[in-house]
This record gives C-alpha cells, sequence and structure tokens, in this order.
C-alpha cells in the first residue's frame, strides 16, 4: 500500500512538474473586460454540418458550422433539445480533451431533455478548426459569445468542465447580464503551477499518514526537493520558451494559457450562482481549486460525487445529470451572510503538536512547533504561530497573523489588521484570500518567498489582484 501510494505521488508530482516548466511559454494575464463583439454580428458562414451517430436520434438535433468574420478557421456548433422554452439555454464549455464537447454526450439526453443545449467546440478542438496559436482565454470565450450573439441568444446558463471551468467563469464574469447560473464540473487552472503542484503532493501525503507517518515523511522531503527545482524551472521561462518543449499542440497551448492567466477579477468579481462538482477520486483537479471558488463566488455550494474521477460524466452519467438539472431547476435561493466572530471568544494554544485541527471563534491563537495545524474556517482576533506549519482555510481574522519561521498555506479568507500577514522568513503558499491592511497587506521581517494565486490585497501601499510568485527581500511591504 505504502509502495503504491508513493508511486502515485510520484506519478502526480511529475505531471505537476511537466505543466510548471511548460509555464514559460505562457500568455501574459490579462484583467476581466466587458464583451463587446461588434464582429459578433458579422459571423458569415452558416452549413450544416455532421451529427455523431451517438446523438443523432436526439430530439431537434442540428449542427453547423460557422464560420467568424475575419477568421478563416471554422467552429463546429452541435444544438439540441427544444428551441423554446422557459428555461435559458445551456451552453457547454468542454476541456482539453481531442473530442471537445464529445465528452459531454454521455450526458447529452438527459440535459436536453426539456431545454435548449448548445456545444460550440474552441478552435482546435473537435470538429472546430484551428486558427493559430492564439490560445488565451479570453480569446476562447470571445469564440463562443460571438456565435451566440450571431445565434440572438440573449440569456444563458452554463457548464464547464475541466479546462473548461475557468473559461465558463471567464465568460460568467465578463457577461453578467447575460448569464443567469453556473456549473463548474472538476476545473482546472486557476491557480498558479507552483501552487497546483504543491496541492498535488498535499492531497497524496495526506492520504499516507494514515497508512504510514515515516513513509509520507520521506516523501514529503523528496517532494519537497522536486517544489524547489520545478519553481527554478519555472523562472527560466527564455530557456524553456526557446527549447520548444512544452510543444504547440492545441491542448497544450491551452494548458498552458490557463496556467498564467490571472483570474483574479472573474473570481473575485463573479455573481451568477454556481454549483462545484467533484468527482471524490479526481487525481487531476486538486479539491483546493473548488474551496477557493467556493470561499469567493458569494451562494456557491460544493457537491462531491461519489466514485468519481475527473471526467464524471463517464464515470456517474445519470448521478451528474441530475445533479446539474436539478440545480438549474431550482428556485435560486437567498444569501446568508456569515455572523460575526463572538465577542468573548476564548483564547487557543497548540505546544509541540502535529495533525491538529481547529475549528470555530477565539481571541487569539498561538501555535508553536505544531507541524500541519488545520484551522478551518476559524474566526480569529489574531493568529500567532512560531516554527509551525500551519494550513488557513476560509479564516477570518481581524487583527493580523504573524508568522515566524514558518510555512503557512492559506486558501481563501479574509486577514485584515494594522499589518494583516506578518511574514518572518518562510515559503508561503496563499490562493484565493482577501489581504487588507491599514498599515500594509503583506510585510516580510526576513528574506521571505509567496506565492499568491488570485489574491486580492488592499493597503496605502496597493490594491490589486495578484497572482505571481514574489521573493520579497528583509522590510519589504505590499
Amino acid at each position: 500500500m505504502i509502495r503504491e501510494r508513493s508511486g502515485q505521488t510520484a506519478k502526480a508530482i511529475s505531471i505537476a512538474l511537466v505543466a510548471g516548466i511548460a509555464l514559460a511559454c505562457a500568455h501574459e494575464p490579462s484583467h476581466v473586460q466587458p464583451l463587446h463583439l461588434p464582429e459578433a454580428q458579422a459571423l458569415g458562414l452558416k452549413v450544416a454540418a455532421p451529427v455523431d451517430r451517438e446523438v443523432r436520434d436526439l430530439p431537434n438535433v442540428s449542427a453547423w458550422w460557422f464560420k467568424p468574420s475575419g477568421s478563416t478557421a471554422r467552429l463546429y456548433l452541435l444544438e439540441v433539445g427544444p428551441p423554446s422554452t422557459k428555461d435559458p439555454p445551456l451552453v457547454l464549455f468542454h476541456g482539453d480533451g481531442p473530442g471537445g464537447n464529445r465528452d459531454f454526450y454521455p450526458i447529452l439526453a438527459r440535459l436536453s431533455h426539456q431545454r435548449r443545449v448548445i456545444g460550440v467546440d474552441l478552435p482546435g478542438f473537435g470538429r472546430s478548426e484551428r486558427a493559430g496559436d492564439d490560445f488565451a482565454p479570453d480569446q476562447m470565450v470571445r469564440q463562443v459569445a460571438a456565435v451566440l450573439d450571431a445565434l440572438g441568444v440573449r440569456r444563458v446558463d452554463v457548464l464547464g468542465h475541466s479546462s473548461g471551468g475557468p473559461l465558463a467563469l471567464l465568460f460568467a464574469a465578463q457577461s453578467p447580464k447575460v448569464v443567469r447560473r453556473v456549473v463548474l464540473l472538476a476545473a482546472v487552472g486557476v491557480l498558479r503551477p507552483e501552487t497546483l503542484l504543491r496541492s498535488v503532493l498535499h492531497d497524496q501525503l495526506t492520504e499516507m499518514r494514515g497508512d504510514s507517518r515515516i513513509a509520507a515523511g520521506i516523501v514529503e522531503k523528496g517532494g519537497n526537493a522536486l517544489l524547489t527545482f520545478g519553481a527554478l524551472l519555472v523562472g527560466s521561462s527564455a530557456g524553456v520558451s526557446d527549447s520548444g518543449v512544452a510543444g504547440n499542440t492545441a491542448r497544450t497551448l491551452l494548458a498552458l494559457a490557463l496556467l498564467d492567466y490571472n483570474f483574479g477579477a472573474a473570481v473575485f468579481g463573479m455573481r451568477a450562482p454556481t454549483l462545484l462538482v467533484w468527482g471524490d477520486r479526481d487525481e487531476v483537479a486538486p479539491l483546493r481549486i473548488a474551496h477557493v471558488l467556493q470561499g469567493r463566488i458569494p451562494g456557491s455550494r460544493l457537491t462531491l460525487l461519489k466514485d468519481a474521477g475527473h471526467v464524471p460524466m463517464r464515470d456517474q452519467p445519470v448521478a451528474l445529470a441530475d445533479l446539474v438539472m436539478g440545480y438549474l431547476d431550482q428556485p435560486i435561493e437567498a444569501l446568508v451572510e456569515r455572523s460575526s466572530p463572538q465577542q468573548q471568544a476564548p483564547d487557543k494554544r497548540c505546544e509541540h503538536q502535529n495533525d491538529v485541527t481547529i475549528t470555530g471563534d477565539y481571541g487569539e491563537i498561538n501555535l508553536d512547533h505544531c507541524q500541519n495545524a488545520r484551522l478551518n474556517r476559524v474566526r480569529a482576533r489574531r493568529i500567532v504561530a512560531r516554527d509551525s506549519k500551519v494550513y488557513l482555510e476560509q479564516a477570518d481574522v481581524t487583527e493580523g497573523v504573524i508568522a515566524d519561521s514558518c510555512e503557512l498555506v492559506i486558501t481563501g479568507g479574509s486577514l485584515r489588521g494594522r499589518v494583516a500577514l506578518d511574514l518572518n522568513g518562510g515559503t508561503h503558499d496563499v490562493a484565493g484570500a482577501d489581504i487588507e491592511g491599514k498599515v500594509t497587506a503583506i510585510r516580510a521581517r526576513d528574506k521571505t518567498t509567496v506565492l499568491l494565486s488570485v489574491t486580492r490585497i488592499k493597503s496605502p501601499k496597493a490594491a490589486r489582484i495578484l497572482h505571481e510568485a514574489m521573493d520579497l527581500a528583509p522590510g519589504a511591504e505590499l
């Protein structure tokens, strides 16, 4: 069992490391802008296209070639279901599999039973032709938006799987008046590649500790060495890009573009009700991505699908289709605001303990030599950690976090204070957090590395959403 899990860890690290190395060829991140697409009205060619036999007998099925204005490449469009219903059409964003929207075929009959379903194969995927090497997320979303404009569709629900998840998220954020509801299914991307690598390693180690802490410790040391090596390779962008090691297939170019794109504006600006669905056996999309999205998208819900991997359409088609349609058909729930922390909450202390889990409301939390301490949805006045490894998950802190010779892994949550995050050395992984300081959001008292994924910082010195790795010199402030 230990040997098998170690092999799984090595495999996961290798996959994530390759993705990190390939990052160097990716596009520069850009910011969310409203879609203004006059060219969409000029979509020219609409010609009947073949329909696969797997879906040929579905009601009202049709397929078309669309040729966007100014493009030499045609897009393949599949429409299924009643053309006119009280419910808005469901638009599909497929992942990076070569079949495009064919991945949705196992659930297409159920999805289209009472509503129109629209699937556009992205350029270079499925039957759509490739138009150059521009696979930037904005460009991919613009292609789908152009088709919808040409069809006269003004209100939709969207479903995005895998690589299509962040694209669906981006489309919804850019088009809030168009998108009613969103379903994100095993979404990848969103986090930086170094962060994804750490998340994969953490997930594997969590499983291994239940069988053998010694084996987990050995793998953790090797994994940390690989993390350091991977970070160095990610930084050598020119060498990797010139070598062509990443290749130039549509799948590779889309993956690279997603890895380096800053989805922060979309994550923090998302307002459409959202269902997050992850397979409980997914070894591709770390669950941490779902936790980041759940913490930042108001009213979002997370559901784990039993006995499903990264492609639940194949593993659990009936359960998945029922879950998606049940969510899209139900009334929209009112948002429930999180209550304020207790005014007289007790303090909490952890000394020389490992694998401690802390939840609830506290005054000050002190952690001294506590490894793998998990603070889940805590609300505290202050957190002070020394010589510890701490996981802060959806924490709400009002007077700052102080970390001395620690490793922090922060997922979501809100950190506030005069100095919201005061760091004395170490490497810290922050994803989807909201950090606001009255004097400074982040301060480094010694040389410190901070990996920031879609994290918003606000202080008199800076106000922006960061998606980058930062080496902070002693005294640096943000």
